[in-house]
């Protein structure tokens, strides 16, 4: 019988909230720009989430090298904060130790004292929870290293020291700062090799939609160190019902199975010894079965 519980309504809307406060710290006396980001994620990701480490410049590329990572992360910035130049790479002989040489590090020219509002908005997106509270969510999935802006450095392999003032731009004098030196003219993003190569979560996570049994299933395949990672992210069953939250699904009638064994919808996959788990879903003739990898 079916739950009575089960509901009929339109899919929800999770929207990306900036916390602007936060971001404050690292322009420094800049006002907060009026709203948030509001930037939706495009999935609603597993909890499983990738951390950072520091990876620093030990070789150099030739001209002409862009990584996929970079250059999608680029047009993300340019298609919800409006388009900026940008510029990946760098000559070896030019400057210190830099991930630029590498082509995995993004300058992002929007300008931290004339355009305040859009710096803020960006480093608040970067720097937002995700669902399951998840620090600095985005960044990680992204494989973003670290942040400068506005003569202050965030790494995320060391979030622990906060916002950290660069040599060179002290805080009491802003007035003195060289612009580009102290990433007051842009933001820099530094880039880990799979942030890099688009081999994060934020670009590996797949939508899959299956039919049967006069239903369909949306799932999310996230690929994690664990192996695939499945998420049940829409249910619209032979009955008319809809499930399109967490909860919803959890407790629907509908079952996960693998090697012999049942499991609610949305448990975590990732120690079933069986490669191919497979969705149940109850019928007068027998379950349907839709395999999810």
């Amino acid at each position: 019988m079916l739950q009575a519980s089960a509901r009929r309504r339109h899919g929800s809307r999770f929207l990306i909230a900036g916390f602007l406060a936060v971001a404050c710290l690292a322009v420094g006396a800049m006002r907060p720009a009026a709203a948030g980001a509001n930037i939706p994620y495009p999935y609603e990701f597993m909890p499983y989430i990738e951390g950072v480490s520091y990876q620093g410049q030990s070789t150099c590329v030739s001209a002409g090298t862009h990584w996929p990572g970079v250059m999608g992360f680029r047009d993300l910035l340019n298609f919800w904060f409006g388009a900026h130049e940008a510029q990946d790479w760098r000559a070896c002989n030019v400057g210190d130790q830099s991930e630029h040489k590498e082509s995995r590090a993004l300058d992002y020219f929007v300008n931290a004292r004339t355009d305040p509002a859009t710096t803020l908005k960006i480093l608040a997106w970067i720097l937002e929870k995700d669902q399951y509270g998840n620090n600095y969510a985005r960044a990680r999935r992204l494989g973003i290293m670290y942040v400068i802006s506005n003569g202050r450095m965030f790494r995320f392999y060391d979030p622990g020291r906060g916002w950290t003032q660069q040599s060179g731009c002290p805080a009491s004098d802003p007035g003195s700062w060289d612009q580009t030196h102290c990433h007051v003219n842009h933001i820099h993003f530094s880039f880990s090799w799979a942030g890099a190569k688009k081999q994060t979560s934020w670009w590996t996570t797949v939508q899959q939609t299956r039919k049967g049994c006069n239903s369909t299933l949306q799932t999310w395949v996230f690929a994690s160190p664990y192996g695939p990672l499945v998420q049940i992210k829409r249910i619209s069953d032979a009955y008319g019902n809809v499930y399109d939250t967490q909860s919803e699904i959890k407790n629907s009638y509908w079952r996960v199975r693998a090697g012999g064994q049942e499991y609610r919808a949305n448990q975590p996959l990732s120690t079933l010894a069986n490669p191919r788990p497979q969705a149940m879903l109850p019928t007068s003739l027998g379950p349907c079965l839709f395999n999810l990898t």
